[in-house]
């Protein structure tokens, strides 16, 4: 309530400002501005500036930053404002996470619609002095726009920043450059690979895998492939790296009425060593989160927990019809395939996050990312978390371009995925696309894949082998890309 009162007498400030006559001369003084045309992140979270209300804009080939209430929280600034003195910009000693304001239309910005700050400015205390200042403070869609020149960036707010062509303009307000990110990083591929299968999981310089279908075993693997031990004759799934343990469900290779039945919830040490069955419960898929394992009935009954070492347990969602589910940052979202419903599952009540939308969907800064098939295509969407927006970043039309998509994965500002139709003839590959849409590319060939894993920097696939009912975990895709 705090930030929405203070970011609401800001902006009336502003706005009363300009009706002044003395302001009214000033706003005449417009200066040419375009969007920027490549990537810019702050503190590892990628910036969407397609679909961002307020983007960044290029002014004589400095980036220009939008000093909103998220903005500048992000960025560790104080921004405050009174009719005597202007505008006051003030460095923090913390940030806050990235919250972004998208819109569904993408920007377009004309020439000559920004114009010079119409009020002083001071950072940390200091005036700029807009008539000698050769990137000046400007002002666009009645917002302040902050220069990120060095003299600001790293003498005024301390923050490292770097630019290649290949990740664009990276900004890092506090702290390390990386740790944050790095660990943010680290949370969503654990998540990501359960969502996509759980037959990978990473920890360290190892993977943890079932290789083979028609051979089934856990088996700890170098990144790269080159190094292999098998670990158990189990066929693990939901393999999830936890300390020094591997839990896992073990899946019956035979199949009662269709469907298949597992043997238990168990653990084992990394070296193969203490292999222990914790639970009996038929589990068709887990998660280890905060001394819990979650799990899903095999019997159809819903979601349920129990305590790691399988002593105590109790029902979560007690709901028939539940085909998967994951959790992210301690809120666990659930899907049901009848309707193709996301439900994520609040304290006092679950909430439909999007319907006619298939299994693969992932959770990256605060935005829901999920593929939806429509009127014979397949469509990539990102909506906020509470639902108010969605934008349609991807479309494929599975007849023209060769099949469908799905397996979605996050790495480094991009969405990776599989596209294309298992046959005869045909495959799969693996592309990636922006978080806002742009740069679809497609990365490498990815044989008969249905699933991807990231091993970073590998990726892996399970994929059919050829003239056979076999399915194994091979790797793919360049290192780093």
């Amino acid at each position: 309530m705090f930030k929405r009162l203070a970011q609401s007498i800001l902006s009336a400030a502003l706005l009363f400002s300009l009706s002044s006559p003395s302001v009214h001369a000033a706003a005449t003084d417009k200066v040419a501005v375009s969007l920027p045309g490549f990537a810019v992140s702050v503190n590892g979270s990628p910036i969407d500036n397609v679909h961002n209300k307020y983007p960044l804009l290029l002014y004589h080939g400095i980036t220009y930053f939008p000093m909103t209430w998220n903005n500048a929280a992000a960025l560790g600034l104080q921004v405050s404002w009174d009719s005597a003195n202007g505008l006051h910009i003030t460095k923090l000693q913390t940030c806050q996470p990235l919250v972004q304001d998208l819109q569904p239309a993408a920007n377009a910005i004309g020439a000559d619609q920004a114009r010079l700050a119409p009020f002083p400015v001071k950072v940390n205390g200091q005036v700029v002095d807009h008539a000698n200042e050769p990137f000046p403070v400007l002002f666009f869609r009645d917002i302040i726009y902050f220069p990120m020149t060095w003299r600001f960036t790293n003498d005024a707010f301390g923050w490292n920043t770097a630019w290649d062509q290949v990740n664009g303009y990276r900004i890092s307000a506090c702290g390390s450059p990386s740790e944050t990110a790095e660990q943010r990083n680290k949370e969503q591929l654990v998540q990501n690979n359960l969502i996509n299968g759980g037959l990978l999981a990473v920890s360290g310089d190892w993977i943890y895998t079932n290789p083979s279908s028609s051979t089934p075993s856990l088996a700890r693997w170098s990144k790269d492939g080159s190094c292999r031990m098998k670990l158990s004759d189990d066929n693990a799934r939901s393999i999830n790296v936890v300390d020094d343990w591997i839990y896992y469900t073990v899946q019956d290779k035979a199949m009662i009425d269709g469907q298949y039945e597992y043997t238990g919830i168990y653990r084992i040490r990394q070296d193969g060593k203490e292999r222990t069955r914790i639970s009996s419960v038929q589990a068709s898929h887990i998660v280890v989160n905060q001394n819990w394992i979650y799990y899903l009935n095999a019997n159809d009954t819903g979601i349920s927990r129990m305590t790691i070492d399988g002593t105590e347990s109790e029902p979560v969602i007690s709901e028939k019809g539940i085909q998967h589910f994951f959790i992210h940052e301690h809120q666990l979202y659930y899907y049901k395939n009848e309707k193709g419903e996301w439900f994520r599952a609040d304290a006092a009540e679950k909430q439909k996050v999007a319907e006619g939308a298939s299994k693969h969907m992932i959770m990256v800064d605060g935005w829901i990312y999920y593929i939806k098939p429509d009127n014979f295509s397949y469509h990539l969407y990102k909506k906020s978390a509470s639902g108010s927006v969605e934008i349609r970043l991807h479309s494929v039309d599975p007849m023209r371009d060769n099949g469908p998509i799905g397996s979605l994965h996050y790495r480094d500002g991009w969405i990776y995925f599989l596209h294309g139709r298992n046959g005869i003839i045909s495959s799969i590959s693996l592309e990636k696309i922006r978080m806002d849409g742009t740069g679809h590319t497609r990365v490498d060939h990815a044989l008969k894949a249905t699933q991807l894993y990231d091993a970073d920097p590998f990726f892996y696939v399970r994929t059919h082998v050829l003239n056979s009912t076999d399915e194994v975990i091979t790797r793919t895709g360049e290192a780093g890309s």
